[in-house]
């Protein structure tokens, strides 16, 4: 939208207005005639304009601040339940950091020759929840409990038993 546009929309809206009054029509009609005709010119032009920046509300990116951590954030949407089930994002975002925490241990998720150390480490629920069968993404309850699990495994590095579990009232318990 120009100023010039602008100009000549008002332009319009004073002639309309005054050929009205010259016309005889009350004074009062005749200039909300020629406003609104003035508004339906700038209107006509805003949204006909070949600027698409005039229409868009320019967003400023946000850099993280040093020490800030977005990953929750950025995580969050992923694990929306599509059909009980979490989003594929979301499930490949657990695996990675199975897979970071299981490099610790020098144990590889797919071999199939390290199957029963990790199962040792994190529990039968979590590794069966880490590899499902068939393509069928695992429910937000046995993602939360694996990821209980990982957790565990990250902080202290020990053995954890297949029945911890996260409850809402409180912390895991066994």
């Amino acid at each position: 939208m120009t100023v010039r546009r602008i100009v000549g929309s008002s332009v319009a809206g004073l002639i309309l207005g005054a050929g009205l009054w010259l016309l005889g029509v009350d004074a009062w009609f005749a200039a909300a005639m020629g406003v609104l005709l003035a508004l339906i010119c700038v209107m006509w032009g805003v949204f006909r304009s070949d600027d698409e920046s005039s229409l868009v509300w320019a967003t400023p990116s946000r850099e993280p601040r040093p020490g800030s951590r977005t990953d929750v954030a950025r995580l969050a949407p992923m694990f929306q339940q599509n059909r009980g089930s979490v989003r594929e994002q979301g499930f490949a975002a657990v695996r990675a950091l199975a897979q970071s925490r299981l490099d610790r241990h020098e144990l590889r998720l797919g071999d199939p020759a390290d199957r029963e150390r990790i199962v040792a480490l994190i529990g039968q629920s979590a590794y069966a929840t880490l590899t499902p069968h068939h393509g069928i993404m695992p429910s937000l309850r046995a993602v939360e409990q694996c990821l209980d699990a990982l957790d565990v495994l990250g902080a202290q590095g020990a053995l954890v038993t297949p029945r911890a579990v996260r409850t809402t009232e409180g912390p895991a318990r066994t």
